[in-house]
């Protein structure tokens, strides 16, 4: 008879989901209304998941991998969502999504970097 075990939760996978699910909503209220788009507290909300995602979700062996996707990540997201919003006429929808991934990425990457720095720091 097999055992059943109980299934653990990956909270840092729950956060990575919820944090791309509130950007592209954030960004898609925010073609409705620009007062959603200046707001702080979208912002604020996607660094603290992005903490959290860069704390929980990423293993030892991933680091490397990680911090070379985020960078390469963060530095040409400015430029294909200039280039997407310039093709689409100016549609601020994809400049906001694009700075809302960014303050998502930016802190998960930026905690991950923090945490090597101490690991190589200790040896």
């Amino acid at each position: 008879m097999k055992i059943m075990k109980k299934r653990e939760i990956h909270w840092g996978g729950i956060f990575f989901i919820i944090g791309i699910a509130l950007a592209i909503i954030i960004a898609l209220f925010s073609w409705l209304s620009n007062s959603v788009a200046n707001a702080y507290w979208p912002y604020l909300t996607l660094a603290c998941l992005g903490i959290f995602v860069g704390i929980m979700n990423v293993a030892e062996h991933e680091k490397e991998r990680f911090m070379l996707a985020s960078v390469v990540f963060l530095i040409t997201i400015d430029i294909v969502s200039n280039t997407i919003s310039t093709i689409l006429g100016g549609w601020q929808a994809i400049l906001t999504f694009a700075d809302l991934l960014i303050s998502f990425f930016g802190p998960a990457a930026a905690m991950i970097a923090l945490i090597s720095l101490f690991s190589i720091a200790k040896k």
